[in-house]
């Protein structure tokens, strides 16, 4: 007896140091014969061992996997796996000290037992026959095996009916006896090809990452939801707390490094391949996705972050709110619009497409064609790689809820302050009848009303879509020295592969009494502040008012300026050239180079070129657009005869003059490029401007067949590069 316990000390005591030898060695250091003796086929260390161990500890997620077969999981979870970890781990620790009390270190490392004759040690040391070891080791082999075969099968199966993976579900099907048959063929091919590999120490690392990584998942899950504090996280088991669980996940991460890291990157590819899967295929179940909850809570702390502050203007982006027409010969336009959308993304602002719907939110079939509209812009925004978000308001009068799109899309900061309009291509042909065009011009008033930049391109069915690429210049004519927002807004379209190829040209508008050869030199050192290359000519505003009468002439296929040309006499006695080249414009005071009190602050709107046609001291009440639409589409709604004011007649003929002059040398000079940007002149506040003020903007641009009107708000501005 005592002879046994000193014996059992001895081995003990040995086998208790570390013995990891390199492959081919019959003991440590030493290089074995082959032949003669028992050599390692492969090299050992705490970590390698730790893995082929590994596998026989991963029941923990049993309770778990039976609990449709538990009357209270809840109660029944926790203590059978606390218990059942408890009971295996001792029973595990006692015979890795009775083994290594009892049995000689290096039969011990003999794991094929050819030292035995090809016997099993434990098996030997059984009592009274070793044939109890080996039918109890073969029968819980094949008890387990089974136990595979039966669960994996209906786990895929029941995996490929979620719709999860897509390329899943011909593992869904089952045969008439609801047995998952394709897939327990799959869960057989994958068990055999483990079989033919002939070795646990290959398999055990394997199968260790698919442990791993499940169990480092849950415990992240775990974490997530702790942390993002779901309502409907609520874990009953009290000695929970979220570091145990994060703890846990980092444990999981570092035994798959330790182990086989090269295992363990082609893993975690694997699974960020099918995460990214799941989600581009738009999987949507009931449980949710963590990632998407730490999304969203991260996004609304942001938000909380900077709300309702003002935004930089060292940090001022265009935030986009696209404003389709929901007219059936629009979609083309609407296509268009977005596609122009797209080519400003380099400005990294947010991008809402909305639309007003004619309807009634209190019937379901109002609301139901409103989610299949927006559905289609959603498909719309996706053809144009819009990445956005998209509103819809149903309203029973379209213009009166424009003001409401313009306050209320958008969240804090994240609130659009550029508004972006297609132009009303039918609007002189369809007359006065044309919702398109009140409604075009009711969104740029009340735009411009609203502090909000406005962008409206103009021959929207000619500009080119996110797949063209176009060569030439794009040409800003500068009319209002806003802060560079028409260079800003240039610079970002030829970020886009689209206008990558094309050139910026800048002609500034100058007044006859500037000096342009300094102001040219002062645009180009500013543009080079700016980082901008860009080609600078100044044209001065004295060169656009000579020869009236030829400038007349040069246009007089257009259907707008014969109009000016029926009023030549009084258009003559409004603008009459001086000897020395200047000219008086009416209600303007002559400016001479001894005088320069009077002169305009170079960044305010020219007279000329703006469009406010209420007289402050007449007697003219401002209107509303909304009181001239009519009540009814197809019919007109009759509009009282008043006498118009001969001062406003003069002025509204000079400024469609002046247009016709501008254009003619717009023509002149930018009669090649392949996009004019030029201001918006500020709309009319009368409902007796609107189609004045249409018809100025016609005759300004005629020719061009790609132009962007902008108007800026005057908060924005365009700061050196950093």
């Amino acid at each position: 007896m005592y002879l046994k316990m000193i014996i059992f000390h001895v081995y003990l005591l040995e086998n208790w140091k570390s013995h990891y030898m390199r492959k081919g060695e019959a003991s440590v250091g030493h290089k074995g014969q082959l032949n003669r003796e028992v050599t390692q086929d492969i090299t050992t260390t705490f970590f390698v061992l730790l893995a082929i161990f590994f596998p026989s500890v991963t029941g923990i997620m049993t309770g778990a996997n039976m609990s449709g077969d538990l009357k209270d999981p809840q109660k029944s979870i926790p203590i059978g796996t606390i218990a059942a970890t408890l009971t295996t781990s001792f029973i595990y620790l006692s015979f890795v000290v009775i083994y290594g009390g009892s049995i000689n270190g290096y039969v011990l490392r003999d794991k094929y037992g050819v030292s035995l004759g090809g016997k099993m040690t434990a098996a030997m040391l059984a009592w009274p026959t070793e044939w109890i070891v080996l039918i109890g080791s073969f029968t819980s082999c094949i008890g387990a095996s089974l136990q595979c075969l039966c669960t994996a099968p209906r786990l895929l199966q029941s995996i490929a009916m979620d719709n999860l993976i897509p390329f899943l579900n011909p593992f869904s099907k089952v045969t008439k006896n609801n047995e998952p048959f394709r897939a327990l063929l799959v869960t057989v091919l994958i068990a055999e090809t483990a079989i033919l590999i002939g070795g646990i120490d290959y398999i055990a690392p394997v199968v260790d990452l698919f442990f791993l990584l499940s169990y480092c998942f849950v415990n992240i899950a775990c974490a997530l939801q702790t942390l993002l504090k779901a309502p409907n996280w609520r874990p009953r088991f009290r000695f929970y707390h979220w570091s145990l669980a994060v703890l846990g996940a980092l444990l999981n991460l570092f035994i798959m490094f330790s182990t086989y890291w090269h295992y363990a990157i082609i893993a975690l590819t694997i699974c960020g391949i099918v995460y990214k899967y799941i989600e581009y295929k738009g999987a949507k179940k009931e449980w949710g996705d963590g990632l998407r909850g730490l999304a969203l809570s991260t996004a609304q702390y942001s938000l909380l972050q900077i709300e309702d502050s003002e935004q930089k203007q060292i940090d001022w982006r265009p935030q986009l709110l696209v404003l389709v027409n929901l007219e059936a010969y629009q979609d083309v336009q609407n296509n268009k619009l977005m596609h122009f959308a797209n080519q400003l993304k380099k400005g990294r602002g947010l991008t809402i497409v909305a639309a007003v719907m004619n309807g009634n939110i209190l019937h379901e079939k109002d609301r139901k064609a409103a989610e299949l509209l927006k559905a289609s812009l959603k498909e719309a925004m996706k053809a144009a790689k819009v990445k956005g978000f998209t509103e819809v308001v149903i309203s029973a009068y379209i213009p009166r809820n424009i003001d409401t799109v313009l306050q209320c899309v958008g969240m804090a900061s994240l609130r659009p302050n550029t508004v972006v309009i297609g132009w009303p291509e039918n609007w002189y042909s369809n007359g006065r009848n044309d919702t398109e065009y009140y409604n075009f011009f009711e969104a740029v008033c009340k735009a411009c009303s609203a502090e909000k930049c406005v962008l409206i391109p103009k021959g929207l069915l000619m500009f080119p879509e996110i797949g063209d690429q176009i060569s030439g210049t794009i040409d800003i004519w500068w009319i209002i020295h806003d802060g560079g927002l028409l260079i800003f807004i240039s610079y970002l379209l030829t970020q886009h592969r689209v206008w990558r190829s094309c050139k910026i040209r800048l002609f500034a508008i100058a007044h006859s009494y500037d000096n342009s050869a300094i102001l040219k030199e002062e645009l180009k050192k500013w543009l080079y502040h700016q980082c901008i290359d860009a080609e600078v000519e100044v044209v001065e505003i004295s060169c656009v008012t000579e020869n009236n009468q030829k400038a007349a002439q040069s246009l007089n296929n257009s259907q707008f300026v014969n109009q000016a040309a029926d009023l030549e006499t009084e258009v003559s006695e409004i603008a009459k050239p001086e000897k020395n080249g200047k000219v008086i414009f009416a209600n303007d005071s002559y400016v001479s180079d001894e005088n320069q009190e009077n002169v305009e602050d170079e960044n305010a709107e020219p007279e000329w070129f703006a469009y406010d046609d209420v007289d402050e001291k007449s007697n003219t009440t401002s209107s509303s657009v909304e009181k001239t639409l009519p009540v009814q589409h197809g019919k007109e709604e009759n509009s009282s005869s008043s006498a118009v004011d001969s001062k406003l007649l003069k002025s509204n003929v000079r400024k469609l003059k002046m247009a016709v002059q501008l254009n003619k040398l717009m023509r002149e000079k930018s009669s090649t490029c392949r996009l004019l940007v030029i201001n918006l002149p500020k709309p009319p506040k009368s409902k007796d401007g609107i189609q004045k003020y249409m018809e100025h903007l016609q005759v300004l641009t005629e020719g061009f067949i790609r132009v962007l009107f902008v108007r800026g708000s005057g908060e924005e501005l365009v700061t050196a590069c950093t």
